[in-house]
């Protein structure tokens, strides 16, 4: 049996580092990270149904041969059904315990990438300041970089001074930062979290940036906590990104006619004069 949980393990950890560029795929349509999780937490349970029944009809077949064959003379092999189930139940749930670990690692590789900037003393930039700095799972080609900022603008500015839902929005601006050579269409705002009686707000920055390493322009959010007590904006920020998320996906549907839209649109909404990030 443990032999059996190691081999299960060390087989759904490989699934999840052999399908890292999958799991970014799930994630980028939509997939939360437990939905993701799930998968491969259903995978196991795919291989524990069909592990049990056929070793069991397995089991029965090989018990036959050797007593037609005589190889096992004078030894009788007597299946109750209480044992069959007990062995098949416990098979069964050593290989779902096995799948914990890897669905967890599964869970973490579909997070966005978070990055922790280190002052002269060591410690978290995000921890000391309450700042949080994410790259979100969503690409744009050179070409659509204004019209999809144009886009949230706009889903911004619908959220602009309202109080009912789960997000409000104030002192909505957008300018053109420049981030290693290459412009950056920048949203800045200060993001009022629900439930709003508790006062939960943080100043934040959704930009579009090269980065060099994949060769992508990709979405970069920065906040910094404005207001409210720390512990309840650690729990209602996922919240906040997971707005701006469904917000990206639905991108994605648009038709050309309307995209090119947003494309005119997001030439005039984003000035010329530039700040170099």
């Amino acid at each position: 049996m443990l032999l059996a949980g190691i081999m299960i393990v060390a087989t759904m950890m490989g699934a999840v580092y052999e399908r890292r560029g999958e799991i970014n795929v799930y994630n980028s349509v939509g997939l939360s990270p437990g939905n993701v999780a799930m998968l491969f937490v259903a995978e196991s349970a795919v291989y524990a149904i069909v592990g049990a029944g056929v070793g069991y009809l397995l089991g029965q077949a090989v018990a036959k041969l050797l007593h037609a064959t005589g190889w096992l003379s004078g030894l009788t092999l007597n299946y109750s059904a209480g044992g069959t189930m007990f062995v098949t139940i416990a098979s069964m749930l050593i290989v779902m315990l096995s799948a914990i670990y890897p669905a967890r690692q599964a869970f973490h590789a579909a997070m966005p990438d978070i990055e922790k900037e280190r002052d002269a003393h060591g410690t978290a930039a995000g921890e000391a300041q309450d700042a949080l700095c994410i790259w979100l799972p969503f690409v744009a080609t050179p070409g659509h970089i204004y019209a999809m900022q144009a886009y949230l603008y706009e889903f911004l500015e619908s959220v602009q001074g309202v109080t009912i839902g789960t997000l409000a929005v104030d002192h909505l601006a957008a300018h053109t930062k420049v981030f290693k050579g290459k412009p950056a269409p920048t949203l800045a705002f200060r993001a009022w979290l629900s439930p709003f009686d508790l006062g939960v707000s943080h100043d934040a920055e959704l930009n579009i940036m090269w980065r060099e390493e994949h060769g992508v322009y990709q979405y970069h959010l920065s906040a910094v906590r404005y207001s409210g007590d720390r512990q309840n904006w650690r729990r209602l920020t996922p919240r906040f990104v997971q707005a701006l998320r469904k917000q990206l996906l639905m991108w994605r549907i648009l038709t050309p006619e309307e995209q090119q839209h947003y494309e005119e649109t997001g030439r005039h909404l984003f000035t010329t004069e530039s700040v170099t990030a």
